[in-house]
């Protein structure tokens, strides 16, 4: 019972510092990068690129919409990563830096290569196209329903490609997962459709 109170006054004093940190937020021509007042530094960082990236990813993929992206800066968690949320379609950045390889081979600048993943998520996932075109009156979380009818390659596999052709240390880049599919290929027996499910952590 000790225990279980000391956790729960331990959740609820983080929740409380949480909800009274100080945001802030930076706007550039295609992102609103939302952080804590604290970490001003990495959200220069983010938004020295952002626009870069997002002008090249928007070109390669077709993209469209003209709504800036939220790009949102989380600090208070001990992992690196990031994802993206489809309501309200925002991307999320732990700014945790790994310290081992991160997505594919261990790159220094491990911040534009998630921001390139998330961002291509943003880009794939909420494009009006096919019944969605139709159907966004309902709002701008209308595009992104489709996922949930979307295999994990199908949703990953776009991003494997720009993290590794737009950014450095991508996935395609590191040896040991591109032998993954280089010895399938070359063997004749690539993988089913069933069998190329990705069921990873990103």
């Amino acid at each position: 019972m000790r225990r279980r109170t000391i956790a729960l006054l331990l959740f609820f004093l983080s929740l409380c510092l949480t909800l009274g940190a100080s945001y802030k937020q930076i706007e550039t021509t295609h992102t609103k990068i939302i952080f804590e007042e604290d970490f001003q530094d990495y959200a220069q960082i983010v938004a020295s690129f952002a626009d870069e990236v997002y002008e090249e990813l928007a070109q390669f993929m077709g993209y469209q919409e003209k709504r800036r992206v939220p790009v949102v800066l989380a600090a208070r968690t001990a992992w690196a990563n990031g994802y993206f949320a489809p309501f309200p379609s925002s991307i999320f950045l732990y700014l945790t830096s790994p310290e081992d390889r991160f997505l594919g081979a261990r790159t220094e600048d491990w911040l534009r290569s998630l921001y390139v993943h998330e961002l291509t998520h943003y880009l794939h996932l909420t494009q009006y196209v096919g019944p969605a075109k139709y159907l966004r009156v309902f709002g701008p979380g209308v595009s992104v329903m489709s996922t949930i009818f979307m295999p994990g390659w199908w949703i990953e596999g776009i991003t494997t490609y720009t993290e590794s052709n737009f950014a450095q240390g991508g996935r395609g880049d590191y040896l040991l997962f591109a032998l993954n599919y280089h010895v399938a290929h070359a063997q004749g027996a690539m993988w089913s459709l069933s069998q190329g499910y990705y069921g990873g952590p990103f």
